[in-house]
């Protein structure tokens, strides 16, 4: 009788996104038949995160792991959502998922082209971070990110191609103020996930206009004077207007 073949494991960190649920999808068809794919949300009690879970209920629903381990992370937020070294605490916290008995382990973290310069979503990031996950799990442990060479409009486009629901792709959630389940349409969250839905023809309601935002004018203006990667200031100014 031949042994039982182990499959790989996916722990797919999941915030409720529009990112983390494309990422979803796509372990979802490249995994294998023995496979087990393991997405879990971390709560740190940040301050959206209730609109976050509903994001999760409503697309995942029960497949998503809700783990409490770093509650108070969110403590130390700041206005524009940063948390200092949060993809690392993400990382190590999911090693205790890793016990599952498996072939490789694959934690999956979305990162975005644009965004590979920020220290803790850079390429030496996940190399780094997947040397210390196999030493602490005693076995391999690959930290990836499926989209870096995408954009999050690149990212909208593959998911459509594949005849995924918008339905559901629009029941993620990406805006930092917490006083609705309307996103505000005003911080850079919405600011950046509007563009990406426009550049695919999608649309969605906001509390405010986008494009009559202040933060849009940044956006104009940073976009003009070249700041961002080229695709990027063209997409910028196609979609928030010269």
């Amino acid at each position: 009788m031949s042994p039982e073949v182990l499959g790989d494991l996916h722990i797919i960190l999941y915030s409720g996104g529009m990112d983390s649920y494309i990422t979803y999808k796509y372990v979802g068809r490249i995994s294998g038949e023995n496979d087990i794919v393991y997405p879990v949300y971390f709560s740190l009690g940040h301050r959206y995160e209730h609109q976050e879970l509903a994001a999760v209920a409503n697309t995942l629903g029960s497949k998503v792991m809700r783990d409490y381990s770093l509650k108070g992370l969110g403590k130390i937020e700041d206005l524009f959502a940063y948390i200092p070294g949060r993809n690392a605490h993400l990382v190590l916290a999911s090693l205790k998922y890793a016990v599952v008995k498996a072939g490789k382990v694959f934690i999956w973290l979305t990162v975005q082209k644009d965004e590979m310069s920020i220290p803790d979503r850079s390429d030496e990031f996940f190399e780094k971070m997947s040397e210390v996950c196999s030493v602490l799990v005693g076995s391999e442990v690959l930290v990836v990110t499926p989209f870096r060479d995408m954009d999050k409009a690149d990212m909208v486009s593959w998911y459509l191609s594949k005849g995924y629901s918008v339905a559901e792709l629009l029941s993620t959630w990406a805006c930092y103020d917490s006083t609705s389940y309307i996103p505000c349409g005003e911080c850079s969250a919405c600011i950046r996930r509007y563009i990406a839905l426009s550049i695919n023809d999608l649309s969605e309601e906001y509390r405010v206009d986008p494009l009559s935002s202040s933060l849009a004018d940044s956006y104009r203006k940073a976009a003009k004077l070249g700041e961002y990667s080229e695709q990027r200031c063209e997409r910028i100014l196609e979609v928030l207007g010269e």
